[in-house]
């Protein structure tokens, strides 16, 4: 009798245990569905000739200093480090962000929305300020297709020549500003003396009375 009960309570216990055990099959099955923070995003840079022909594209892995963010300091670093290539130079045209923050109850409806308007993405986004780009958690299931996409326009002699000239007359006018600047320090210096001296002449005459 007393076997039976303990056969009893082992069953129950089995019992009591398998819905925890496919609780947590099924949540493993689901885990790619939640979002997660974003550690690392693709980087892909496009390089396009003055006759405005694509001539190379260059991809890596790019590890983020700050969790779901590209900062201000890494995104200026980018620029630099890619704005020449195979020894031309090339100037940045425009700055794009690839971010799939789709909630997974929406993925069904995103596909159809996708098909309906194919030349929309509403995942695509045009950076206009050089700065911190945040990026929105994403579901493992899209975490590699994130990106910060940089469009490179080749620099011309022209355009090369337009833009010395124009650093050379900023250079000039800030150089004018601080000569102009000390001219009227120095003036207000020798009037402040000049009125010391009066002063000090009108004092002594004072005394002398």
């Amino acid at each position: 009798m007393q076997n039976d009960e303990e056969d009893e309570n082992e069953d129950d216990t089995k019992l009591n245990n398998s819905w925890i055990d496919e609780f947590e099959l099924s949540d493993k099955e689901y885990e790619q569905y939640y979002t997660e923070n974003i550690n690392e995003i693709k980087l892909q840079c496009i390089y396009v000739n003055i006759n405005r022909e694509i001539v190379q594209i260059k991809e890596k892995q790019m590890h983020l200093r700050t969790e779901n963010c590209v900062s201000r300091e890494e995104l200026v670093g980018i620029i630099k480090r890619n704005a020449i290539n195979n020894n031309v130079r090339y100037a940045l045209l425009s700055l794009l962000k690839y971010n799939i923050d789709i909630e997974p109850q929406n993925i069904k409806q995103l596909f159809g929305q996708i098909n309906q308007n194919q030349n929309q993405n509403p995942f695509l986004h045009q950076i206009k300020n050089i700065d911190a780009i945040p990026y929105n958690k994403t579901i493992p299931l899209f975490q590699k297709l994130n990106e910060l996409l940089l469009l490179f326009y080749e620099k011309s002699d022209q355009t090369q020549q337009t833009q010395q000239n124009q650093q050379n007359q900023q250079n000039q006018q800030n150089q004018q500003k601080q000569e102009q600047t000390k001219k009227i320090y120095i003036h207000k210096y020798k009037y402040h003396n000049h009125n010391n001296k009066n002063k000090h002449l009108k004092t002594q005459k004072h005394k002398i009375i």
